[in-house]
């Protein structure tokens, strides 16, 4: 019996170290849709995951304003987003992979405009959704180029979605 324990801690202990975790940080050049009319404002996000199981990644996401825009004398602007989904990539094909992100994401709205016009913030929740291409970097190990497009929410006549652009590290 006591030598089943150092055999399961060691088990376990190759299965935690087999698992990849990563950060990774991209461009958002977002597009805020409200009744068919449009604003782009810009972000910046943040990522952080880990393998669950083979090629199936858990993954958070912060993403912060990077500029505003303004629709018929209003200021629209991002104040913050958080996301959590679950994400699907596939197997290498040289060093190009694709990959599936489903899951629930949370974004601030800020608006500003002159005293006869609404000013305030509004928070938009529900299911967020995205899809990328990822390319290894050849000369710098675990470094991945990564170009995508995400979608935070698309409802009740709004709609928050954008290109990403940036890069990632596993460790």
């Amino acid at each position: 019996m006591k030598s089943l324990v150092p055999l399961f801690l060691l088990t376990i202990s190759s299965q935690l170290h087999a698992n990849e975790s990563y950060v990774g940080i991209d461009y958002f050049a977002s597009r805020l849709d409200i009744a068919n009319e449009e604003s782009k404002p810009a972000m910046v996000n943040l990522r952080l995951g880990t393998e669950l199981m083979r090629k199936i990644y858990i993954e958070g996401q912060y993403m912060v304003s990077s500029s505003d825009d303004d629709l018929y004398r209003l200021n629209m602007d991002f104040d913050e987003s958080y996301g959590a989904y679950l994400r699907f990539e596939s197997l290498a094909e040289g060093d190009l992979t694709t990959e599936i992100s489903l899951g629930y994401a949370s974004t601030d709205i800020a608006t500003k405009g002159p005293e006869d016009t609404y000013t305030g913030a509004d928070t938009v929740v529900g299911f967020a959704w995205g899809i990328a291409l990822n390319q290894r970097i050849q000369w710098v190990e675990g470094l991945k180029l990564r170009v995508g497009y995400q979608s935070l929410y698309d409802k009740d006549d709004i709609k928050i979605d954008g290109f990403t652009l940036g890069f990632s590290y596993s460790f």
